[in-house]
């Protein structure tokens, strides 16, 4: 039996009626929540002693603290996550994917969903899918009747939910402060399914993810996703494997840094007027030696997140030319067989349009006559007239 927490003394709040689904029977893209039901959930939490205990001690709640002092204790024996807790009403399918780490700080990623939601003008009766709430958490106790953990991953509950909004509202990345999202394995998965189903990515960050910056501006859009780990040995290659399928670590971390560089521009209206200045000096500097045609500057000495860049602007470039180039060698044949009849064409058009100079002289003089004889004639009559 697992031990007691301090929550499970707690009633479960209002906002969590009686379970009336299981994840076991309810498919993975309908355990999702509303916009206003995470932000409901969250404060609920937030009074708490134990969530105001941690924040003295730390500073912060990271979402793993959350969830052993707040939903399994709500949610225990009931085979039943707080997304489906909370829709007693039926459950919610989901419309938009929330990537996300579980070390983040959980107060700051409620902040950079909002922001997020500002921006793109949501609803809050959008309904998310956000794992720690969306799955089951105990089923993995011995005395619990699940589904368990496992079971709910056989489902590839990541892969079909971030599949089914790819046609609605996508999937956004979540950064706070407190840790680099893509040091979770299972948010390079993510990224990897987004890629190769073609869903609309969008990146958020907190304000203080973005005031409290860790190293310069560039270090803030590079991800090392070859480096990210998850705890089970057989998921590590699983997923291994799918990121590979997509195009590889180095394709993933030259999207990221892409999508961040995107969400930056997006966000600077978070910082004061000086905040905003000095990262809008560290872009331009950037975007000027990224676009720049010669990448000499990258000389000794110079800076190694600057040559990084350089490096996935050039590798991006050519995996490019060589998805390409196959097209182009299957094209050419073609083009060298229809080259003759082109040729033809082409000769006989502007044959067509080409008036000899003989001819054109020709037909200048009849025209000249034709008006010297239609003045003439006009001249006889007004004498007549007279």
């Amino acid at each position: 039996m697992a031990a007691i927490d301090e929550a499970e003394l707690l009633p479960a709040p209002d906002c969590l009626p009686a379970p009336k689904w299981s994840n076991a029977t309810v498919p993975p893209v309908g355990w999702g929540m509303t916009i206003s039901q995470f932000s409901e959930f969250v404060q609920a939490c937030q009074p708490t002693t134990i969530w105001q205990r941690t924040m003295f001690e730390h500073g912060f709640v990271t979402l793993y603290k959350a969830v052993d002092s707040f939903v399994k204790p709500w949610t225990r024996g009931t085979g039943c996550g707080i997304a489906l807790r909370m829709n007693d009403g039926g459950p919610r399918n989901a419309e938009l994917m929330v990537s996300h780490c579980w070390a983040e700080c959980l107060s700051e990623a409620y902040e950079a969903l909002q922001n997020f939601v500002a921006q793109a003008k949501l609803q809050s009766s959008v309904a998310i899918w956000f794992c720690a709430f969306a799955q089951y958490q105990c089923g993995d106790e011995s005395d619990d009747p699940g589904p368990t953990i496992s079971a709910q991953l056989s489902q590839d509950p990541f892969g079909s939910v971030i599949q089914h909004v790819s046609s609605i509202l996508g999937m956004v990345v979540l950064q706070t402060s407190q840790a680099e999202v893509y040091s979770r394995l299972w948010c390079v998965y993510e990224i990897s399914v987004a890629v190769a189903s073609k869903t609309r990515v969008a990146m958020t960050y907190s304000k203080t993810a973005l005031k409290n910056r860790r190293g310069s501006f560039v270090d803030m859009l590079f991800a090392k996703t070859s480096e990210a780990r998850c705890g089970s040995a057989e998921d590590t290659e699983m997923i291994k494997a799918k990121v590979q399928e997509s195009g590889g670590f180095e394709l993933m971390d030259a999207l990221i840094f892409d999508f961040r560089l995107k969400c930056f521009n997006e966000m600077l209206g978070l910082l004061d007027e000086q905040e905003r200045a000095t990262l809008q000096i560290e872009m331009q500097e950037m975007k000027t030696k990224l676009l720049s045609k010669d990448a000499a500057y990258v000389c000794e000495g110079a800076d190694d997140e600057l040559q990084e860049a350089v490096e996935f602007q050039a590798n991006r470039k050519v995996k490019l030319m060589c998805i390409a180039l196959p097209f182009l060698l299957l094209a050419l044949p073609i083009i060298l067989l229809l080259s003759p009849c082109i040729y033809v064409y082409i000769s006989r058009t502007r044959a067509s349009q080409t008036v000899p100079e003989s001819e054109r002289i020709g037909r200048d003089e009849e025209a000249f006559k034709e008006e010297d004889e239609e003045r003439t004639e006009e001249n006889m009559k007004n004498e007549q007239a007279r």
